[in-house]
């Protein structure tokens, strides 16, 4: 009797599934594991990510000066200052899904400043 047959017939011949199995099933569990450790271990230390609150510091700095201008001169040069802080925001370098949020937080804070200089222009005397 053939060797192959011998064992077919008495149920010792192995499948592929038989024999890779544990391999099969445990390299995608390892691959996943090993992706979330290095993904966990470049967020935290921080490449990539660059913290859009303080790039939007210097907007926020300018809601005291808005609030507190006595003239239609001074409104009109904190409105020059965050145009040009919006202009330097929208030349930066996309970071990939990170810009969406970062376009919308400038756009909100841009909108509040906007609404303070107007608020502080029905306030002043006219020119």
């Amino acid at each position: 009797m053939h060797p192959g047959a011998a064992a077919f017939y008495e149920d010792k011949q192995q499948s592929f599934l038989d024999k890779y199995g544990n391999e099969l099933f445990l390299a995608p569990m390892l691959l996943g594991l090993l992706a979330s450790v290095l993904t966990a271990a470049w967020k935290f230390v921080g490449f990539g990510s660059e913290d859009i609150a303080s790039s939007l510091a210097p907007l926020h700095a300018l809601a005291a000066p808005i609030r507190h201008a006595r003239s239609q001169a001074e409104l009109i040069a904190i409105e020059e200052q965050i145009d040009d802080i919006i202009t330097a925001q929208l030349s930066r370098p996309a970071n990939g899904k990170n810009r969406a949020a970062d376009a919308a937080a400038l756009s909100i804070t841009a909108h509040r400043l906007e609404r303070l200089i107007q608020d502080r222009r029905a306030m002043l005397p006219p020119c």
